[in-house]
């Protein structure tokens, strides 16, 4: 339970994207101390087994966190 889960708000900082820096999905809005990462068409049968990052961070009360990557294997 994250207690200042209504004060918080969270920012993309990079990506989603491959190792190569390709644009991989996208990532929608940023509510309830969530992101979500949607995979889209440039997400091909290629990129099983590869891997696509994208990094954050959050604010509260006007101070930001440090900024935290999130790593998915793509595989079928």
């Amino acid at each position: 339970e994250d207690g200042n889960k209504a004060s918080k708000t969270l920012a993309t900082v990079a990506g989603p994207t491959d190792a190569e820096g390709v644009t991989k999905g996208s990532l929608g809005a940023h509510s309830g101390g969530s992101v979500t990462y949607t995979a889209d068409t440039n997400v091909t049968s290629r990129d099983i087994g590869r891997v696509v990052s994208f990094t954050y961070k959050a604010t509260v009360g006007g101070v930001d966190s440090a900024a935290k990557t999130v790593y998915i294997l793509i595989y079928k």
